[in-house]
């Protein structure tokens, strides 16, 4: 992250912005997360999937914050970058299980083409509550600067297996 910020002369917000949202024709990976936590994490995340070469849709902000209600064009600009997702990891933080889009997201993947997995952000304290369905996805984790899902694949073996 510190890399990117330094290459890019942006500070977080900034390098967000750059990052996320757009109209975009294919992503091999949707990142799914909760407004509220922290977004230096889906940063990062959309960061180190890039560099292993993965295509990947990070959605903006827009009206995902409180009290905002979606609008007509926040939802068919969600739903276009989910037709033309292959995957969805999501991020897996303390306010997950208080998102209204999260659902969504995950139901729209697992059914069009069930690869889903699962980046479990913070310790066991600071994990959702109430989010047991979530055991059901394979695991991602960092391995030495690569992302593995499920301690055996990396993420574009992993995206692209048919068995799987």
């Amino acid at each position: 992250m510190e890399k990117a910020k330094e290459q890019s002369g942006l500070d977080e917000d900034r390098l967000f912005e750059k990052h996320s949202g757009g109209i975009i024709t294919y992503a091999d990976v949707f990142i799914s997360y909760s407004y509220r936590d922290d977004k230096i994490i889906p940063l990062a995340l959309s960061l180190l999937l890039e560099k292993e070469g993965c295509k990947v849709y990070l959605p903006k902000l827009f009206s995902r914050k409180k009290g905002k209600t979606p609008t007509k064009l926040d939802i068919e600009l969600t739903h276009s970058a989910l037709s033309v997702s292959s995957s969805l990891v999501l991020v897996n933080g303390p306010e997950t299980t208080r998102s209204q889009w999260i659902p969504w997201e995950i139901g729209f993947i697992a059914g069009k083409t069930g690869k889903v997995c699962v980046f479990d952000v913070g310790d066991d304290e600071k994990k959702p509550r109430n989010s047991e369905f979530l055991n059901l996805y394979p695991k991602i984790h960092p391995l030495e600067s690569k992302i593995i899902v499920d301690n055996s694949k990396s993420i574009m073996d992993w995206v692209y297996d048919k068995d799987n």
